[in-house]
């Protein structure tokens, strides 16, 4: 059986089983050569909770997941069942006389939004609030529906896209489970991750003309952070360590800024990291995290100064570049390109290479020896 078809009677079947009318006509072929099985033995692959929220009594601006032919992301992980929220003013109601307790997972979508919600749920007319934020993490609720004959699902807000992920019913969970992401390298990680807010670049490694420069080196892989109240997350349900380098990016904003992460929205003790006195830093931060314990880490800045996390690595994943560390350090031909390459100079710094094109100064310049490079060829 082709997949088209088969997914047509899988449908139609669940859909008799709920006692769901069928909108369509089913195809001649379809009817006589594939349905040789019973309805119920089709919707064996379904379970109690994927046939409830197939069949809502009211929907609207909402998407049910129920066969596990398609998915949504939150936090990071891929689910195929629940139901999610889009639009202004979304709401879905089912009919709950036979059902006594309801369960899911509340969450943003990723990289739909950083508003918060509130979603209200209706138990026949009395409501109940769930306020949902970008990082909230994987809590599970359970709504008491025994003795109501309807449950509606509103939102109060309407401006970001949430969903309730993985819905049980009387305890029976969804036939297919969420996944986690399984990385191939460190290029798949940082293109993975998600909720990035005002953040300025992504580079992945795998791009040679694509880079920036911290403390002098070249960095091919990172994720820039310029502008206030920017900071992106990461799902690390499979790994086991972090690490990357935090710097100051050459040549850009240099006020005062702030890092601090956050894991499984806690903040990582004695890991924040603070410019002083409106300079970056002298040195770039290497880190490592442990995450074996750890479901999220979330990176954020506040501040105007121009940051980076670069040099990413996860336990044993592979860098698809030729760099091994993800950064190369340029040789300097002779003392004109050292000095070109001088960075984060103040506003009234001005270099003078020798080269001739700029107009000469009055005050002898510093001899090569003070300038640190005595080995350097003369120009």
């Amino acid at each position: 059986m082709n997949q088209s078809k088969k997914h047509l009677a899988r449908l139609t079947a669940f859909m008799l089983v709920a006692g769901m009318s069928v909108p369509y006509v089913i195809p001649a072929d379809v009817q006589v050569k594939e349905l040789n099985v019973s309805a119920e033995e089709a919707a064996s692959e379904l379970s109690a909770a994927d046939l409830f929220i197939s069949n809502p009594v009211e929907s609207k601006n909402c998407t049910s997941y129920f066969d596990g032919s398609s998915s949504f992301q939150m936090n990071g992980r891929t689910y195929y069942q629940g139901i999610t929220f889009e639009n202004r003013d979304p709401v879905i109601v089912f009919d709950v006389e036979n059902v006594n307790s309801i369960s899911f997972t509340p969450g943003m979508m990723d990289d739909q939004g950083y508003n918060s919600e509130t979603i209200i749920i209706y138990k026949d007319d009395v409501p109940e609030e769930v306020k949902i934020t970008s990082d909230i993490m994987y809590d599970e609720r359970t709504i008491d529906v025994s003795g109501c004959k309807t449950l509606k699902i509103c939102s109060e807000d309407g401006y970001t896209a949430f969903a309730l992920a993985e819905i049980s019913i009387d305890g029976v969970s969804p036939a297919r489970k969420f996944e986690l992401p399984e990385y191939k390298d460190t290029a798949d990680l940082i293109n993975r991750a998600y909720n990035k807010k005002e953040i300025y670049e992504t580079y992945d490694g795998t791009q040679t003309l694509e880079h920036f420069n911290m403390n002098g080196r070249t960095y091919y892989q990172g994720i820039s952070l310029d502008r206030d109240d920017s900071f992106f997350m990461m799902n690390v349900e499979n790994l086991s360590a972090l690490s990357f380098t935090i710097g100051h990016i050459d040549d850009k904003s240099m006020e005062e800024a702030e890092i601090s992460i956050f894991l499984d929205n806690k903040l990582y003790k004695n890991k924040t990291i603070k410019w002083a006195g409106g300079y970056p830093l002298r040195e770039n931060a290497e880190m490592t995290i442990p995450v074996s314990d750890v479901k999220t880490v979330r990176i954020c800045k506040s501040g105007w100064g121009s940051v980076a996390i670069a040099n990413i690595q996860a336990d044993e994943l592979g860098n698809p570049n030729k760099y091994t560390d993800n950064y190369v350090l340029s040789p300097y031909s002779d003392s004109a390109a050292l000095m070109n390459r001088f960075y984060d100079l103040g506003s009234f710094t001005k270099v003078y290479d020798g080269s001739g094109i700029q107009q000469p100064f009055q005050l002898q310049l510093a001899g090569l020896a003070d300038l640190g490079a005595a080995d350097l060829l003369p120009v």
